[in-house]
């Protein structure tokens, strides 16, 4: 089969665990991203674009952290999540 036995011990293990679903680790990680909503990803890009336009991404998450966005809760995101979003916003 091209697999260790104590590969196959833990594909068989998780299979006993979780059924059908278990065996494929790579379906659990889809969810890993978790979508930003737009309001959030807005309030990023206009902070990037207005007052932070000469930070790099890693600053500018350094900046933004802890700042309350435009409903009043408090940024919390993390570097990975604000550079994509940065990235899709151009």
């Amino acid at each position: 089969m091209g697999l260790s036995e104590r590969h196959f011990r833990r594909l068989r293990d998780a299979y006993e665990d979780c059924g059908d679903g278990g065996a494929d680790r790579s379906s659990a990680r889809t969810g890993e991203f978790v979508s930003v909503p737009d309001a959030e990803a807005e309030w990023l890009a206009e902070m990037f674009r207005t007052r932070y336009f000469d930070f790099t991404a890693k600053h500018f998450h350094e900046q933004v952290v802890g700042q309350p966005m435009a409903d009043g809760q408090p940024f919390h995101r993390s570097y990975s999540c604000v550079k994509s979003v940065l990235q899709l916003r151009g």
